[in-house]
């Protein structure tokens, strides 16, 4: 067998199994073992656990040949959400392509933390703003999750708004949640309207400079539109502070996901902009990861 062919004739899902885990190994592929179990389960359209109380089944050949189709995407360093089309955020199943950001389980720190205040203010109707809206992890999760809420979701890219709404047709919130074009850095276009309980944003906070960095799972693949600032990282949440400054009611908050060693710099720029009890909260890395702000005092 070689690096990028299966040709066995028989292969069970087990072998499969081993064999991938160790080539994947071989190639410095995260997670291995892991990869190749969504790899196969999602050619045999069966859950993980299946594959190991079916270890000894036999793969037909045209099976085989889709997952080697799978192998070889993942080997050119295509994110095995992509290949697979899906991928879990706060216990739901939500459809990505490489026309969205794929939701990163730190973001769920975000949404946790949305959801603390709004268990607070029980039953109490609650309108938020969702800027940056992707593939809808936050706007459809908080949706599902708090059903007093009406999201408004915003993004740039027209492409990742039909994602987003897939999304959340599939999660039956369609209803709840409204998503529209908006380019958030256009001073010319402003947002009006009712204001809001909470603004919350994972905005593009990358510098340019970093970019070329990035792993090329990332650099190649997502969308750089969502992760790309092009000045200092720091672009979008001066506009998102400015943003929520004017749009919050006078009891609301504002969440935004951070990069790393961002946190000194972003409380600074709220704290300019009037907001109180600036808080961050670590990830499970222990990196600061979530800002939450309370909403400026009127004028």
């Amino acid at each position: 067998m070689n690096a990028t062919s299966v040709d066995r004739d028989t292969w069970t899902i087990l072998s499969l199994i081993e064999w991938s885990t160790n080539h994947f190994s071989s190639k410095l592929v995260d997670s291995p073992r892991l990869t190749a179990e969504l790899l196969l389960s999602h050619v045999l359209d069966c859950r993980r656990i299946e594959l190991y109380t079916n270890f000894d089944r036999v793969l037909l050949p045209d099976e085989l040949a889709r997952y080697k189709a799978c192998l070889k995407r993942r080997l050119a360093h295509e994110p095995v959400q992509y290949i697979v089309g899906s991928t879990e955020f706060m216990g739901l199943n939500l459809k990505v392509d490489r026309r969205t950001l794929i939701p990163r389980p730190e973001t769920e720190l975000l949404v946790e933390h949305v959801m603390e205040r709004a268990l607070a203010w029980g039953s109490r109707p609650i309108r938020i703003l969702d800027i940056g809206a992707g593939s809808g992890n936050i706007a459809v999760s908080l949706a599902r999750l708090i059903p007093s809420s009406e999201v408004i979701a915003l993004d740039i890219s027209t492409d990742a708004l039909d994602v987003a709404r897939g999304n959340a047709r599939l999660h039956t919130v369609e209803g709840r949640v409204k998503f529209d074009v908006f380019d958030i850095m256009d001073r010319e276009g402003e947002l009006h309207g009712e204001p809001f309980d909470f603004v919350v944003s994972n905005p593009p906070y990358i510098p340019a400079a970093d970019i070329p960095s990035l792993p090329p799972e990332i650099r190649e693949y997502e969308p750089l539109i969502a992760l790309r600032d092009y000045g200092d990282g720091l672009s979008f949440f001066r506009r998102i502070g400015e943003t929520g400054a004017k749009l919050l009611k006078s009891d609301g908050w504002l969440f935004v996901e951070i990069g790393f060693n961002q946190r000194d710099a972003v409380r600074a720029i709220f704290g300019d902009l009037g907001y109180a009890q600036v808080r961050s909260f670590r990830d499970y890395a222990g990196i600061d990861r979530v800002l939450e702000a309370g909403a400026p005092a009127p004028l």
